[in-house]
Formats: C-alpha cells, sequence, structure tokens
C-alpha cells in the first residue's frame, strides 16, 4: 500500500509541471517464469495485456507516465510425469497470474519527423486478483481432458502436483521503447522483470515478460 500511496503523491505532484494527457494501451505479452532451480522446466507462454496510462511532463523533454494495467502473466508448465497404459494421470500444464500491475516509467522523448521517440523505465507494483493452473487428463497414456483449476492463494500447496505455494504480491522493474506519432497513435515495446519471488514453496518463480503495445494518448501537450 505505501508503493500504491507514493505513486498517487508522485503524479499528483509532477501534474504542477505541465498538462497531463492520459492514454490507452494493450497488446501482446510473452510471459515466463524465471527459476534459479535446476529441476524448473516451464517456458513462455502467450499472454495479454491492457490498461490506462498518465503522461505528466517535467522539464527539458522527461516525462512521467503512471499506469495501471491489467496483465495476465505466467508460464507453460513441464512435469515430465510418466504417463503409462491403463491408468489415469493427471498433469499441470500451464499457470496463468491475472494482476491488476501499476508501473511508474520515467521516459525521455526525442522529436523526430514522425513523432516523438520515446524511451525509458521505472518500478511496478502488482497484485494478483485471479490464478489459475491448467491440469490435463490422461489415460491409457493420451490426454482426454483438460481444464482450469483456480489457485486458492491461502493453500499450501495451492498448484497441484508441484509443491508450489504462489501468493498474491509481485513488484519489480520495466524498460519501454517507443514512438508516439504525429497522430492519436503509440507503439511500444516493453520489458519487465519481476524482483520478488512470488512462490514461496520449493526453488524460486519470477515474473519476466517481453511485449508489444498498441495505444492512443489523448490531448497531447505538443498539439
Amino acid at each position: 500500500m505505501k508503493f500504491f500511496t507514493l505513486i498517487l503523491a508522485t503524479s499528483i505532484a509532477s501534474s504542477a509541471f505541465g498538462q497531463t494527457s492520459l492514454g490507452v494501451r494493450g497488446g501482446f505479452l510473452r510471459t515466463e517464469f524465471v527459476s534459479t532451480s535446476p529441476s524448473s522446466r516451464t517456458s513462455s507462454s502467450d499472454n495479454w495485456t491492457a490498461g490506462l496510462y498518465a503522461n505528466v511532463p517535467l522539464k527539458n523533454n522527461f516525462y512521467i507516465q503512471v499506469g495501471a494495467n491489467y496483465a495476465v502473466k505466467g508460464a507453460t508448465v513441464g512435469l515430465g510425469n510418466p504417463h503409462p497404459d491403463y491408468i489415469i494421470t493427471t498433469d499441470v500444464s500451464r499457470v496463468k497470474l491475472n494482476y491488476l500491475e501499476l508501473p511508474v516509467n520515467f521516459v525521455y522523448k526525442i522529436n523526430t519527423g514522425i513523432g516523438k521517440i520515446v524511451f525509458g523505465g521505472g518500478p511496478y507494483g502488482a497484485y494478483c486478483v485471479r490464478g489459475s493452473y491448467k491440469v490435463d487428463i490422461y489415460e491409457n497414456g493420451n490426454k482426454v481432458q483438460s481444464n482450469f483449476q483456480r489457485i486458492n492463494f491461502n493453500a499450501t500447496p495451492n498448484v497441484m502436483g508441484t509443491g508450489s505455494e504462489l501468493h498474491r504480491w509481485d513488484a519489480g522493474v520495466d524498460a519501454t521503447a517507443g514512438v508516439e506519432f504525429n497522430c492519436f497513435l503509440t507503439l511500444g515495446f516493453h520489458y519487465s522483470r519481476g524482483l520478488v519471488d512470488v512462490d514461496k514453496g520449493v526453488g524460486e518463480l519470477k515474473n519476466q515478460f517481453y511485449g508489444v503495445k498498441l495505444g492512443i494518448l489523448f490531448d497531447r501537450e505538443d498539439w
């Protein structure tokens, strides 16, 4: 809560420097878990994000961009469990964590013929409002059914068959680069790396993603 209060106070204080413009953006994320455990067998998965942000001019082409995003993160999981004939077995194949994410990026803008080149970065805080994992059911070695199960964050463990104890809070750093075209449209490339271990169980898991976002920035100060 202290982090979120700091974001709000920073945004309000920064608005005194110039005209604040508002934007919307969303797009594609390639998300994954970064793990220090040699036994971890996860790979990236395709997800999405959408949200709002405020663009506040500071001085000398520096800006602060404060956002509120809904971001789906997670990874594909490969536990490597055997699925022999003449028996019904289960396996977890994917984990999805749906976050309300509040980033604060400090960016620098360079005027060009097509618009403004934007690059920068900053911290983020996030809270997982919903979590789920995909369970595959095998019969005689063949997958016959799949379904998603909700994660109970109060349970220990809370992802079947993995020993994971996922929790809701996350925080980390963002890096961004993109273009604000000479119209409403924006295009941005984003990298995010979590600094918090989101698994209190065996091993360590941290969120990471690469993303591409399209957006619209209304009422820019240079119009």
